[in-house]
Order: C-alpha cells, then sequence, then structure tokens
C-alpha cells in the first residue's frame, strides 16, 4: 500500500481530551465571540481551550503548544476578545491570536523575565491617528511581574485584520523595567481613569500588605509611583479594576488577599483638590478624611469609657490623591467585605444580565462566594450567593472565578478550578436555583497506566497522582446522537496515599481490576451497584453486568486509611452528593472526589519490593506482576489466577537481571513478552494444558538505554514493539529472526494496528 493511500484509508478524530487546569490564581481567562464563550487555562507546558457555550455538552479540548515551560498565567488582551498572553515558569511570555479559520497562534514573543511569571495585565491603546499605518493595526499596553522581583512593560501591535497570518507589525518594545527587590509582584490591573483617554492607572500587589499605585500620561509610557494603599494585613494575592455602572465617573478596585478580606477602592475626580497635596502626590490626606469627624466622636467616646474597645475595632479610611494637569485623583477605602474563611486566591468583576454590577471571589477555604452592593445602603456589599465543596478534605481551595451569560439560551454561568486540577461549573435560568453542570477533568500529573474494558466502552487510567480514573462516553445526552458521543470521567474507584504505576482490567475484565504503586501488594477492586446505575443512565455500556444486584451499593476510604471498605448503607444517611439512577449527567467532580469509590476486595502477596509493572491476559484469568529489582533474584515475573488469587505453578520466572518495566501478554494469551532496565526483552510461552510460563527466547542490548514499553501486534501472534529511552521504537519478529528500529516507518504500522483493532470490535 502507498503513502498516500494509506492516509486517505486511516481518519483519526480526537473523542477525549482529559487536561487539568494548572493550580495558579490567575492561570485561565475567558475569550468570547458572539456565538460562542470559550475558557483558556495553561495545563501543564500547553494551552487548552475548552468551550463552554452549551450547559450540557461541550467538544474535545484543544490544545495549544509554544511554552517550554508550565504555565503560570494567562489574561485576555482585552475585554470580551479572542486574543490572550499567557506567560511560564522560564519567563516566557507570548501574545496569541486566532487566525481565521478556528485556530490560535503566537504574534509576539515578549522577552526580559528570566524567573516564573507571577502576574500578567493588558490594556488597548488609544489609536494615535497620525502614527498609524492602518486601520487594522492595533497597539496594546502589555505589563508582567516574574518571581526575579522585576515588573516590566511592552507595547506590542498587531494586525487585527482575520483571516490573514497575524503578525507583530513592529518588534516588540520594551519599554520599562521596575526593580521591585526582594518583593515578588503576585498581581496587577491596568484601567483608563473615568472619562480620560491618555491618563493610565496600574494597581500592583506583590508579597507585602500594601497596593501600589503607579499612572503614566501618554504619548509617555513610563510608569510613576504615586502612592502604596495600606489596609491589608497580608499579602494582597489579587486585583481587578471597573467602571461603576452607577457612577460612570468612578473606578473600582478590589483587593483580595491572604488576610481573608477583600477591599474595595473608590477612585473618582476631586472637585476642590488641596493645593499643598500638588507638591506630595505620595503623602497621605489625613485632615480630608472624610471619616475624620466620626473618629474623633469614637476616640471621644472611648475616653470617656462610653465605648468599649470592641465597639471601637473600625479599619481606619485611608484616602490617597495625586494631581493629574489641573485635577486630583482620590483613591477611598470604599467596602470591606469578609466572608472567606481563608486566603482570597482571585476576585473578578462581572455584570449580570440585569446591568448590575457584581464581584467573585474564590478562597482556599473551597468556596466562591458572589457579592452584590446592598440596594438600601452604601459602602454595603451582601453575599448574595455561596458555591464549592463542602467537607472535602482533600480539596484546598478554589482559583480563577469566571462569569458569562450564555450568548444563546442567555444561562448564567459561574467557573473556578479546584485544588484537584478539575473545573467546577454551576449554571441557572433567569430566576432559578444554581445546579451543577458538566466540566472537564483529569490527571494531575503523569499517567502511568492505561487498559481498555473488554468491550472498549470504558477506559481505566491510574496516575502519579494517586487515582485511579475511568472514562466513558455519554450517549443519553438529550443533544448527543449515538455516532457522536462525547467522552468524560464517569468514576474514580481508587484515591490512594502513594503514586499508582499500573491498572488491568481482570476475571470478565469489565467488572473487576488490579492496581499497583509504591507497595509491595496488588489491590484488587470490584464494582459498585451506582457504578452501574450511572453507566446504564449515560448510555455508556450496551451488555449488562452479571451479578449486578449482589455488588454493594457503595465504598469509602476510612480515616488514615488506604484501603477502600464497603459502606453500611443502613447506618448512613442518603447523601445528596452520591451518584445515582436520578443523574442522567457524568458525575461532577465533587461526586468524583469522595462518592464513586469502588471496595477493595483482596491483596496479592508475594513481591519482596515494590511492584513496577502488572497486566492481565485477554481471558482476564491471569494475572502478571513484576517489582523493582537490582539482581536476577528479586527480578522475576510472578503468575496470580484471577479466580481465587492464588499462585500459579511455577509461579516465578526468572530471567532479567534489573526491573521488569513492562509486561504483555498476545491475544490468545499463549506468549508473555517481558522488558527489562537491562535493556532485554524476553518472551515466555504457555505451558500446555496449563496456566504456567516458560522461557522461549531472550534478547540481549535490544537497545541502547532501558525498554520503557512494549506491545503485541494484534495481527500476528509474533510481531511485538518495543520503545526504549534511546528514542527508538524497535520491531521485532523472533520466528522470522527479524528486527528493525526504523522509527519513521514504525509509525505507520502502529496506527493501522490500532485502526485494524477498534475496527474488529
Amino acid at each position: 500500500m502507498s503513502s498516500e493511500a494509506f492516509k486517505e484509508r486511516i481518519v483519526v478524530n480526537s473523542l477525549l481530551c482529559a487536561a487539568p487546569v494548572n493550580r495558579f490564581s490567575s492561570c485561565s481567562t475567558l475569550v468570547r465571540s458572539k456565538q460562542s464563550v470559550e475558557v483558556v487555562f495553561g495545563t501543564g507546558q500547553q494551552i487548552a481551550i475548552w468551550n463552554c457555550t452549551s450547559r450540557n455538552r461541550y467538544p474535545t479540548l484543544k490544545l495549544l503548544k509554544g511554552h517550554k515551560g508550565c504555565i503560570t498565567a494567562i489574561k485576555n488582551l482585552e475585554r470580551d476578545s479572542l486574543r490572550f498572553v499567557s506567560g511560564d515558569l522560564n519567563g516566557t511570555v507570548l501574545v496569541w491570536a486566532p487566525d481565521g479559520e478556528g485556530l490560535w497562534q503566537t504574534v509576539a514573543h515578549l522577552v526580559g523575565h528570566k524567573r516564573s511569571i507571577s502576574c500578567i495585565s493588558c490594556i488597548r491603546l488609544p489609536i494615535r491617528n497620525e502614527n498609524a499605518c492602518s486601520s487594522s493595526e492595533e497597539e496594546f499596553l502589555i505589563v508582567a511581574g516574574a518571581s526575579d522581583g522585576c515588573f516590566i512593560s511592552w507595547k506590542i501591535s498587531i494586525n487585527s485584520q482575520m483571516g490573514s497570518m497575524m503578525a507583530a507589525s513592529e518588534p516588540v518594545e520594551a519599554l520599562q523595567t521596575i526593580q521591585l527587590g526582594n518583593q515578588i509582584a503576585l498581581d496587577a490591573a491596568l484601567a483608563f481613569l473615568p472619562d480620560q483617554s491618555t491618563h493610565l492607572v496600574l494597581a500592583l500587589a506583590g508579597t507585602d500588605n500594601k497596593v501600589a499605585v503607579y499612572s503614566l500620561a501618554l504619548p509617555s509610557l513610563v510608569f510613576s509611583l504615586c502612592f502604596r494603599l495600606p489596609g491589608h494585613t497580608d499579602w494582597v494575592r489579587c486585583l481587578d479594576f471597573t467602571l461603576d455602572p452607577k457612577q460612570p465617573s468612578s473606578l473600582l478596585l478590589v483587593s483580595g488577599s491572604q488576610d481573608n478580606f477583600i477591599r474595595i477602592w473608590r477612585c473618582d475626580q476631586q472637585v476642590q483638590p488641596i493645593t499643598q497635596q500638588t507638591h506630595d502626590p505620595i503623602s497621605n490626606s489625613a485632615t480630608d478624611d472624610p471619616f475624620q469627624t466620626l473618629d474623633e466622636l469614637t476616640q471621644a467616646l472611648k475616653d470617656e469609657g462610653q465605648l468599649t474597645p470592641l465597639e471601637t475595632n473600625r479599619q481606619k479610611v485611608e484616602m490617597k490623591r495625586y494631581p493629574i494637569k489641573n485635577t486630583h485623583w482620590s483613591f477611598v477605602s470604599d467596602a470591606i467585605l469578609y466572608g472567606h474563611e481563608s486566603w482570597v486566591t482571585n476576585v473578578h468583576w462581572c455584570i449580570n444580565q440585569s446591568g448590575l454590577l457584581q464581584l467573585l471571589s474564590t478562597s482556599s477555604d473551597r468556596s466562591m462566594i458572589m457579592w452584590r452592593p446592598s440596594e438600601e445602603f452604601d459602602n454595603i456589599w451582601l453575599n448574595v450567593e455561596r458555591f464549592g465543596e463542602l467537607g472535602t478534605s482533600t480539596n484546598l481551595g478554589l482559583f480563577g472565578a469566571h462569569y458569562f451569560v450564555g450568548p444563546h439560551d442567555q444561562t448564567e454561568t459561574v467557573l473556578a478550578s479546584g485544588w484537584t486540577r478539575s473545573w467546577h461549573r454551576w449554571s441557572k435560568e433567569d430566576k432559578a436555583v444554581w445546579e451543577p453542570q458538566v466540566a472537564p477533568t483529569g490527571h494531575y500529573s503523569g499517567v502511568t497506566g492505561l487498559d481498555w474494558e473488554k468491550e472498549g466502552e470504558y477506559l481505566a487510567s491510574c496516575s502519579d497522582d494517586q487515582t485511579t480514573r475511568l472514562w466513558g462516553s455519554w450517549r443519553n445526552s438529550q443533544i448527543e446522537t449515538p455516532t457522536n458521543p462525547s467522552w468524560h470521567e464517569i468514576c474514580r474507584p481508587q484515591a490512594h496515599g502513594h503514586n499508582l504505576f499500573g491498572v488491568s482490567f481482570i476475571g470478565d475484565r469489565r467488572s473487576k481490576f488490579v492496581s499497583i504503586s509504591e507497595e509491595k501488594v496488588i489491590r484488587v477492586f470490584d464494582m459498585t451497584q451506582d457504578f452501574i446505575q450511572v453507566t446504564q443512565e449515560l448510555g455508556t455500556t450496551k451488555l449488562p453486568f452479571q451479578k449486578a444486584d449482589a455488588r454493594p451499593q457503595r465504598a469509602t476510604v476510612p480515616p488514615l486509611g488506604l484501603s477502600n471498605r464497603v459502606e453500611d448503607t443502613e447506618e448512613n444517611e442518603k447523601d445528596p452528593h452520591d451518584t445515582g439512577s436520578q443523574q442522567s449527567c457524568p458525575p461532577f467532580e465533587d461526586q468524583l472526589l469522595s462518592h464513586t469509590l469502588w471496595p477493595e476486595i483482596d491483596k496479592i502477596y508475594g513481591h519482596p519490593s515494590e511492584l513496577s509493572a502488572i497486566t492481565s491476559s485477554r481471558c482476564g484469568r491471569i494475572i502478571a506482576s513484576a517489582c523493582h529489582a537490582n539482581s536476577s533474584q528479586t527480578a522475576s515475573i510472578r503468575l496470580h489466577s484471577a479466580d481465587d488469587f492464588s499462585p500459579i505453578q511455577p509461579g516465578i520466572l526468572e530471567g532479567h537481571q534489573l526491573t521488569v518495566t513492562r509486561l504483555a501478554f498476545n491475544s490468545d494469551a499463549s506468549k508473555l513478552l517481558s522488558v527489562s532496565r537491562d535493556r532485554s526483552w524476553a518472551i515466555w510461552n504457555r505451558i500446555p494444558s496449563s496456566d504456567g510460563f516458560v522461557v522461549d527466547e531472550r534478547r540481549e542490548k535490544a537497545h541502547a538505554r532501558i525498554i520503557w514499553d512494549a506491545c503485541w501486534a494484534t495481527s500476528s501472534t509474533d510481531m511485538f514493539l518495543t520503545g526504549s529511552r534511546d528514542k527508538s521504537v524497535s520491531k521485532s519478529c523472533p520466528r522470522l529472526k527479524y528486527q528493525s528500529s526504523h522509527a519513521f516507518k514504525l509509525m505507520r504500522l502502529v496506527i493501522w494496528f490500532v485502526g485494524k483493532n477498534l475496527g474488529s470490535r
């Protein structure tokens, strides 16, 4: 078959992209168009784009590559724009824009930082007609802080014409570097002063308890420090600017801190500024404090003993002024919000459907709060909605508060990412109650094992994040068709205390699986009735399960324990978070955390050290496992029966010198393939009328480095593939005495084998 004919026959579509969001306060943003709302977030060294327009379903995530370090910050280039800016651990800052074909590409690379990017802020500059090359050219000011103690600003010009190759119209210009000393900028916010198109204000929060306010006057692009806003008693982590809809001449700044408080500052123009303050813009204005009279009265009452110390615990309001031309602008503490019980991680201004201003805040207390101003009292903000996870000890906080209104159904939606790096989503229509919605999840550490269920209806995965997860299709959605299902995490049967190294289905290869971790034991798990009900409601499975009624309802993990045990449903009241037959969508993150566990029914012992590899035969009767080893005595393979978990004789296979890294049975379980850290592979033949195996062939130094993986070709019982740390993939067929390491040719064979396997299901 020719290469072109081969490409025409092979069509690959992405069905599942499970990507966790990086655990940083400002590592996500919303990009909007007239037809869709998408969340852009960092996932490792890549950027994921999640189309969350529909509340019932989301398409497969898109991934953008360009960074070489873990992404730490993402911000919009401007509000309600499809363009955004990202920064990573290496200090790289990239500007992204759509190319008109539904794809994004980098249009600018901003250099200057040497350490991890901690914050980014952007604003669009007004068009200068005398210097503009064309009407499609736009200028933006971008600022970024990093852990190197520097704060750098750039100006970029990009072509906004859609459908053409976008590129910077001029080289990126580094404008200014502000040295912060031993402090690190944690967040930054840019805004134009009200009714001012030439005067910018920059708020900068960092590893102190003050908010630094800088300003500049165009066409100059050099910031100067005006003053620092006191009030917080711990690091200030997040900032956001907005105009007050009720008072368009006022600018509101919100700051969230590790002291658990949120402060709102009002910036407006003073009609009669004090002349002596013109010479000292950084000084405090104590004489014109609007609360000075009240403070004097409070002190007088306290001196006379008519007021207790507890009643005088009011934070003094600070007013800061700085001059611009012939006017003075003041920052006044407008409100203090307290509702979180731990660090405030993110704050975000938003406008609801009624045009009212509201504030979203997230905290490490596992909650997100929606605040609105009181209709009766000025400077009073009310906690109108609270979202989050109650009683979940594994989640240590929420990050990245977002709010949007659906472009089609006008549904209100709030989003936040959790400590487990999965998204939390709540939506409501009109005056209905807020309801949780399906959102992306994923392993937040390296995936170490995969195994398909016998019929290919769901997939098991395990990871260094110490969880085992099951992924399946959602076919019973109202907007789904059987030929176009969406794939989601449907179960998290194991939440362990050690990193997991392997997983494999056993028995009927549907209802039981085994997993290994940094332990000497193999753990065996059995499914629950709750899982059966969920898969039936979602349409994930078509074939019925055996002995469904005899299975336990659910499982739980005891405190300080590692083994899932069957939950006694008679002693426990019905939990509203339980996944049952009434839920017609995949489980949410709070349900997956603790309500989809499978009970551990047995343990298999025998290995002298921590396990390294595990697999099972296609029929599910034989379990093969190996452990970490430094000698031939401990580098053995052990076989166990999946029926009663007893050793199979001969139960110990010795043939390697060092750790066995991968095991694989062929399709009819007549051969077992093993590869090792000693760079060798071995083939074991099954003993007739027995489940035991004996070595048939072994090859030393099959690769130049450790062999990490191996698999059999499904079209042949003799051909197999091995992958090594030497960056090569080798194809071997011992019966024909053939071995090849042409990786570029081999990739087509691998795709052909996989395609044939899937097509036969």
